[in-house]
């Protein structure tokens, strides 16, 4: 299934994400283009008919006059103050952030040249994630799979396995629902899709037959190519034990670590696994699986309280969205007269919706290794459903 074309108001190019609209103004063609792919798998709707709770808007405006410059401090982030707004800076543009806890619509205003990934990777899924906390619904740091139709909700740290046992879920029958965030409406305590690629390991591949014989082309392309790239580095990375050769040897495997990870769009895993449109719109919640990594070799699963998982959702979340909060206390750092800190609002307020509505979901704690064929938290995952 394909997200259906498009409908733009002029410039205007708007998106229903759940809770919350998302609408960008003056975007030129080739923008529009890259937003669609970068929302999948939400479609384009037209702008009248929504409700915008984040707005970007990209103009022609000259830079703004600072009265004070933050330059990079280990994080290659380069930042401005004008006395009330931060800007983030960039060699071919700025881009005034937004304060999500205070703005309404949430609104982020950039020169043409800013960079489009950059724009929405920092700035603009942190602030609809946050504004989100507005509009009665959470951005939890999970993949999501609907089971005869009802969701199943896999959190954890990072390089947990959560993608990995969704995909797992999807090989059963599952329809494949979100990578890496989820959204989790209070009210009805439904599962929504989050915009982002998927991250697909080429590790995993064996364990999931039709995933891998269904993969891109460039995919499958990508991953067989880090596969010779890391045989033909072994020899070097194995002699290279210290000095100039152990930091090219770091550098090598780092590079074939991230070649080893394919991006594959969400509607892509929608057509393989049979997705439908109904499941953007919401699915109800059934059960929570989170996931903690063990050295051992057992999969252990124990059910846990709310009290447990909202804790573990909230902090994992809060990290996750690190680079946003690093620039929020570069605002707090030029706003001196302020005093609030949003990392530790925010963690409070996701952690207090979460431990209200968790408590009429049944909750499993996976211990387990990683990485691990997934198909064993799969069978130890399905006992609680």
């Amino acid at each position: 299934m394909s997200a259906p074309h498009p409908v733009e108001t002029g410039s205007h190019v708007a998106f229903a994400l759940g809770p919350v609209d998302f609408l960008v103004k003056g975007a030129t063609p080739s923008v529009q283009a890259r937003l669609r792919v970068h929302m999948d798998p939400f479609a384009t709707k037209p702008a009248d008919d929504l409700d915008p709770g984040v707005v970007v808007s990209f103009v022609d405006h000259p830079p703004p006059v600072f009265t004070e410059l933050h330059n990079p401090a280990r994080d290659g982030t380069v930042t401005g103050f004008d006395g009330t707004h931060m800007y983030m800076l960039s060699a071919n543009g700025w881009c005034r952030l937004a304060d999500p806890s205070g703005d309404r619509p949430a609104t982020v205003t950039c020169s043409r040249g800013f960079p489009l990934e950059r724009l929405l990777q920092a700035v603009v899924r942190p602030t609809l994630q946050l504004t989100m906390l507005h509009r009665g619904a959470c951005c939890v740091h999970a993949s999501a799979v609907a089971a005869e139709g009802k969701g199943i909700l896999i959190a954890g740290w990072s390089e947990s396995g959560k993608t990995e046992t969704a995909l797992a879920f999807a090989e059963r029958g599952a329809a494949f629902l979100s990578d890496k965030w989820t959204t989790l409406r209070a009210a009805d305590l439904a599962l929504v899709p989050f915009p982002i690629s998927v991250g697909v390991r080429r590790w995993v591949l064996p364990y999931l037959p039709r995933l891998r014989s269904q993969l891109p082309v460039r995919a499958r392309a990508q991953l067989a190519a880090a596969g010779l790239a890391g045989r033909a580095a072994q020899p070097f990375v194995a002699r290279a034990t210290d000095g100039t050769a152990a930091l090219a040897a770091t550098a090598i495997q780092r590079a074939v670590a991230l070649g080893e990870r394919a991006s594959v769009r969400q509607s892509v895993l929608h057509e393989i696994y049979g997705a439908t449109p109904s499941e953007h719109s919401g699915t109800p919640l059934e059960l929570l699986v989170l996931l903690q990594t063990t050295p051992g070799g057992d999969i252990i699963a124990e059910e846990v309280d709310a009290a447990f998982a909202a804790t573990r959702l909230a902090r994992s979340a809060s990290y996750e969205r690190r680079d946003a909060f690093d620039l929020s206390e570069r605002g707090r750092y030029a706003a001196s007269g302020t005093d609030n800190d949003p990392r530790r609002a925010t963690e409070a307020a996701e952690e207090a919706l979460l431990l209200d509505v968790l408590s009429a979901v049944p909750i499993v704690n996976v211990r387990a290794p990683f990485p691990v064929d997934p198909r064993r938290v799969v069978e130890a995952v399905n006992r609680w459903r």
